[in-house]
């Protein structure tokens, strides 16, 4: 499975938008916004998706003067609970927030949500994060290949975190799986944070993440990655191999984007759209995204909307073959 976002469009879009001028029309637009904006975040502090969304939100001000742009965390059963309350929101231009895929558009296949993809107004895709296997630097397991020989031997002697049931690492360690030919101890967390915390204490062998998130534990010498979801090898782990390279046909990992509850009015996703376009096309967020490790991807409006429908179609293959959550 491919989850990767086309390359084609990357910054090459922000760029565009940042020369284009949208400007709300009419009564209702002309007000907004009116109060503060805020950025619904699905997941806890700390992790992958909160990192990024407060690393942009200074340059949403900047491009959008007068306002007022509030980090709002409301973690919970993998996202749903915040992805929830996104959609549920007025689509008066005050409320937007991150749409974690495929986690957010996993959801609906596993269980009745109050959701679906197309609950909402897509404004814009910032990041695209490959996920990736560690284990602690001290682990016995010194590679993918370590890693399956032992679970071949001992099936589920090995317990992995993930980000929680139904996020793009759960999903990952099902394919990976099936394709090996083994089975982990799956442990999943609610967010990025507690997966790896419970990591680093010991208390589970091996964690599925994505890269960006690993790569400063990797660095600062508390992880080893053993292999990525990439399409070929990432720049911050040059020395790791693609999950492809070992033999598992397997690329995949998160995108977040910038979404509404649908029905905003079009003068005001226009806005939206031009405002985060100039925000991922600033070149001190781009410096300061790659000092985090935000691996930024932008894609816009439309053309993020496609991309959505196009991972809902893959998920609903893999979803009549081989269920991911029994």
């Amino acid at each position: 499975m491919n989850c990767a976002l086309p390359r084609r469009h990357l910054l090459a879009s922000a760029a565009a938008l940042a020369g284009a001028s949208v400007l709300p029309s009419g009564a209702r637009a002309q007000a907004w916004p009116a109060r503060p904006i805020n950025v619904i975040i699905a997941y806890p502090a700390g992790g992958s998706t909160d990192i990024a969304a407060r690393a942009i939100l200074p340059y949403l001000e900047k491009n959008l003067p007068g306002a007022s742009f509030v980090a709002v965390n409301r973690a919970g059963a993998g996202g749903e609970v915040g992805t929830t309350e996104l959609s549920t929101s007025a689509p008066d231009g005050h409320t937007i927030g991150f749409l974690n895929a495929p986690s957010f558009i996993m959801k609906p296949y596993e269980r009745r949500t109050r959701y679906t993809k197309d609950s909402f107004t897509y404004l814009g895709n910032l990041v695209y994060d490959a996920g990736a296997i560690a284990v602690r630097a001290d682990s016995p397991v010194r590679s993918f290949t370590d890693l399956v020989a032992r679970l071949k031997a001992q099936p589920a002697s090995l317990g992995i975190s993930s980000a929680g049931l139904g996020t793009d690492d759960h999903l990952g360690i099902s394919i990976i799986q099936r394709q090996a030919g083994i089975q982990f101890n799956h442990v999943p967390f609610n967010g990025d944070a507690p997966a790896v915390t419970n990591l680093l204490g010991g208390h589970v062998d091996m964690c599925m993440l994505n890269i960006g998130y690993l790569t400063p534990r990797m660095r600062a010498g508390q992880l080893r990655v053993l292999a990525v979801a990439a399409e070929e090898r990432h720049k911050w782990a040059p020395d790791v191999p693609t999950f492809r390279e070992l033999g598992i046909n397997y690329v995949g990992g998160s995108s977040r984007g910038l979404g509404a509850p649908k029905g905003l009015p079009a003068p005001i996703a226009a806005k939206l759209i031009e405002v985060i376009g100039k925000a991922v096309a600033d070149p001190a967020f781009q410096e300061a995204s790659d000092k985090q490790f935000v691996p930024l991807n932008f894609v816009p409006g439309e053309q993020y909307r496609a991309f959505v429908d196009r991972l809902d179609r893959d998920l609903d293959e893999i979803w009549k073959v081989d269920p991911w959550k029994r």
